[in-house]
């Protein structure tokens, strides 16, 4: 089993074995000279013949230059908006910090460039439904525009949500989900996740997975009126060399809501969880005799 990790590890994302481009490849356009995209994107893209990461913009210019080299991508582009205009660029991979994701979701849309979105897909709701109900994006024939979740493609989860819509499954009762870092390994002193002002914080970066699974995993809407939440903010104290005077970000968060067939669903994110290694609880047995009730 840890051979077989390391293994997918290894040409997963340190060396993919390379493949040979098919002609009508999806030629992507990186905007941000991002930390994420060589493990979102470049790496994978590297092993699959549909797609092609062909460009990359940022802010500066020689910063993407750079970056192009070492990731081996043969153009760049000195502002995003020139990468918007290049017509070689099918799609792009936006990864930008959260605060700017709706702009410039919304000028790849205008320039007809199918959308990959890093999560979460805007700094808030208001947002989020404005880009996914916008013209631009539900026109007939509109560019994709796909919030960047991998792990709802992976075979693996799809098993699993197969396994709860089992009718001998039983109905599921409550569900929980939950990520966590160690307190120290993301400090806030530059690093754009604790930046409020960049809609950062512990809900906005490591929430987003447990509470895009919660949606999926009953399978239900949550009832009006049922969703709640608790915050700890960032403690400035805690961290040496963080000078910036804000502390509404939180460090850590929890929430919850009732969906519209009775499941309860928790969730909690925390980017300084101290006091233990997390660990996943067996706490579902599939096909229950008697009640037929089931937890995840």
């Amino acid at each position: 089993m840890v051979f077989s990790l390391l293994s997918r590890i290894y040409y997963g994302f340190i060396r993919p074995p390379p493949a040979h481009k098919q002609d009508d490849a999806i030629r992507f356009g990186l905007i941000g000279a991002s930390q994420i995209a060589p493990i979102a994107l470049i790496a994978p893209a590297k092993s699959h013949p549909e797609v092609i990461v062909a460009a990359v913009a940022a802010r500066d210019r020689d910063r993407a230059a750079s970056y192009a080299k070492k990731h081996d991508i043969p153009i760049v582009h000195a502002s995003y908006q020139a990468l918007l205009n290049d017509p070689s660029i099918d799609a792009v991979y936006i990864s930008l910090p959260n605060s700017h994701h709706y702009e410039w979701a919304l000028r790849a849309l205008k320039a007809g460039k199918h959308v990959l979105l890093e999560k979460p897909s805007t700094a808030n709701a208001a947002q989020a439904s404005a880009l996914f109900t916008h013209p631009l994006a539900t026109a007939p024939n509109a560019p994709v525009l796909l919030e960047a979740f991998h792990y709802v493609f992976h075979p693996a989860w799809q098993t699993f949500l197969a396994l709860l819509r089992d009718p001998s499954a039983g109905r599921i009762e409550s569900a929980f989900a939950a990520q966590y870092m160690p307190a120290g390994l993301v400090a806030p002193a530059g690093d754009i996740r604790w930046r409020y002002d960049l809609a950062g914080g512990a809900m906005m970066d490591f929430g987003t997975y447990p509470l895009h699974a919660l949606r999926q995993m009953p399978g239900q809407e949550p009832v009006k009126g049922s969703l709640g939440a608790e915050a700890r903010l960032l403690d400035r104290a805690k961290y040496r060399g963080f000078e910036r005077e804000e502390t509404e970000v939180d460090e850590y968060m929890r929430a919850w809501f009732r969906g519209d067939g009775g499941a309860e669903a928790r969730m909690e994110a925390d980017l300084s969880v101290t006091g233990g290694w997390p660990f996943l609880p067996a706490s579902w047995t599939r096909g229950v005799a008697g009640d037929g009730v089931a937890e995840v």
